[in-house]
């Protein structure tokens, strides 16, 4: 529920989370880049459904009706991905 640019974590000073106007959600939970390890390993694991969760601080962080549209690709990018590797996504 934390962005990932800037970092979100609330244990690091700097910017607070109210300022939300310019952040970026893209690569949580996971970059796409460590996803295939990720969905391989709960894949041997026998699982074929995966439940993604979206914020909607993540969707609409900018303000009213101002979607991220990189975030939104970037969800779609890993239901791709899941059902590549077989897996139901909801």
């Amino acid at each position: 529920k934390v962005p990932r640019s800037p970092d979100g974590s609330t244990h690091i000073g700097g910017r607070g989370f109210y300022e939300h106007r310019e952040v970026s959600f893209v690569g949580r939970p996971c970059s796409l880049d460590d996803l295939d390890a990720h969905l391989s390993r709960i894949r041997s694991w026998g699982f074929t459904l995966l439940r993604l969760l979206v914020t909607w601080e993540a969707v609409e962080h900018a303000g009213p009706a101002n979607y991220d549209q990189e975030y939104l690709q970037y969800l779609r990018a890993v239901c791709v991905r899941a059902h590549d590797f077989g897996f139901m996504v909801i």
